[in-house]
């Protein structure tokens, strides 16, 4: 493809055992760049839209800090530079959808949706 290179910054090693190293190495390519400009514009409308819908609800704070942490485990997905920190950001978009999805959790729907999902996720 035509443009800028891909840039790469390696932040150092975070772990290390025998023949085993995890480093911290974040990506950006132009595909990287598609999708962040994709993700952040998504979760500008959905914020700006929930916090209209939300302001009278008892969790507000809650769920946007969820929503956050969802969005960050994108853009951590997004720029993950190794299979290791995909997989880190993997866990924090399953753990946040997991909770997003069961957000009103003193009904019985939204919980049993959430676990089935959180169960669909492992196969």
């Amino acid at each position: 493809y035509q443009g800028a290179s891909p840039i790469e910054f390696d932040l150092g090693e975070i772990f290390r055992a025998r023949d085993y190293e995890f480093r911290f190495i974040l990506f950006l390519d132009l595909y990287g760049a598609v999708y962040l400009l994709v993700i952040n514009f998504l979760a500008a409308v959905i914020v700006k839209y929930c916090r209209h819908y939300l302001h009278r609800e008892p969790g507000f704070a809650r769920f946007f800090a969820t929503i956050f942490t969802f969005l960050f485990g994108m853009v951590f997905l997004v720029l993950a530079g190794t299979l290791d920190l995909f997989f880190v950001g993997w866990e924090i978009v399953g753990i946040s959808s997991f909770l997003l999805i069961a957000f009103y959790r003193d009904r019985p729907a939204p919980v049993r949706n959430a676990l089935r999902a959180f169960s669909l996720s492992f196969l």
